[in-house]
């Protein structure tokens, strides 16, 4: 594991959760200068503070540390969407899942 994968991963995170480093830096109360630091590998991030980011990022450490692009990322709009879905009939969940089958089509 070196800087340049951590970093890179930072990167995809954020923009995944269309996070900037200032965003990234108040959703997890690392200090920017921190996460600058990381950025321009002037300073290899710990523990605790990698822990943080990946809160903020939504993301447990043991995926962000898997090399694959199919981790599956579950974000608050998912869980609120999610959220609605289970108050639906078996019916109305069998509508829904033919709509959005239709719309990945």
């Amino acid at each position: 594991m070196d800087e340049e994968f951590i970093l890179t991963r930072i990167y995809e995170l954020c923009n995944q959760n269309n996070y900037s480093m200032y965003m990234l830096s108040k959703k997890s109360g690392v200090p920017l200068s921190t996460i600058s630091s990381i950025c321009t590998k002037k300073r290899f991030p710990s523990i605790p503070t990698l822990y943080k980011l990946c809160t903020a990022l939504n993301i447990n450490m043991s995926d962000f540390f898997l090399e694959t692009d199919s981790i599956n990322i579950i974000t608050q709009e998912d869980i609120h969407l999610l959220s609605k879905v289970h108050c639906l009939t078996i019916v109305k969940r069998q509508y829904l899942n033919a709509y959005i089958d239709a719309l990945l089509k």
